[in-house]
């Protein structure tokens, strides 16, 4: 009958460790000399964090503070709430999008511009930014010509960023020019 081991415990031999510590790098296998493992062992057991044996079939490493050192419930409980975290952000992204698709004045292709607005990683100072450049740009001579057809579709309005275009100030008494610069009016 063998060592019963106890819970942060290991009994290996120092080429299994090597061995199990080896690595590739393109085809070739590398992996740790045996002076490097037994150093590295050493540098462990002296800053006291393991325990180390000689036993018949190894050596039986023991790891001090074992239970401490497990985080198992703690990451388990961080990761339900991460979830439910994302879980949360999407609720808030779709509530987002419904703001932005009532207020947008080009109803075509709303499950494809949902799509591309869920991609968006956004913020209330980002969404705020994008409703008033999206008001800004409803009341634009450009998205106002020939009732509307020059708004792009709110997909390609997302993707493009499109609140990132900067949009000139024109006043009610300035005509409207052409490339040329010859009036519109």
């Amino acid at each position: 009958m063998g060592i019963p081991l106890k819970r942060g415990q290991l009994i290996r031999s120092y080429r299994r460790i090597a061995k199990d510590c080896a690595y590739k790098v393109g085809y070739r296998v590398k992996k740790p000399s045996l002076d490097t493992v037994k150093t590295i062992c050493d540098e462990l057991r002296r800053e006291g964090r393991t325990e180390q044996r000689t036993v018949h079939k190894g050596t039986l490493f023991t790891i001090c503070n074992y239970n401490d050192l497990q985080t198992f419930q703690k990451t388990r409980t961080e990761h339900l709430t991460e979830q439910d975290k994302n879980e949360s952000n999407k609720e808030y992204m779709l509530k987002c999008f419904e703001r932005f698709w009532s207020e947008y004045p080009r109803k075509v292709e709303k499950k494809k511009a949902r799509e591309k607005f869920l991609r968006l990683s956004l913020d209330e100072k980002r969404f705020k930014k994008i409703m008033e450049a999206l008001r800004t740009q409803k009341e634009s001579p450009q998205w106002k010509r020939d009732r509307g057809q020059y708004i792009p579709h709110p997909a390609t309005w997302i993707h493009g960023e499109r609140w990132e275009d900067e949009t000139a100030p024109i006043s009610d008494d300035e005509p409207m020019k052409d490339f040329l610069g010859q009036s519109l009016n």
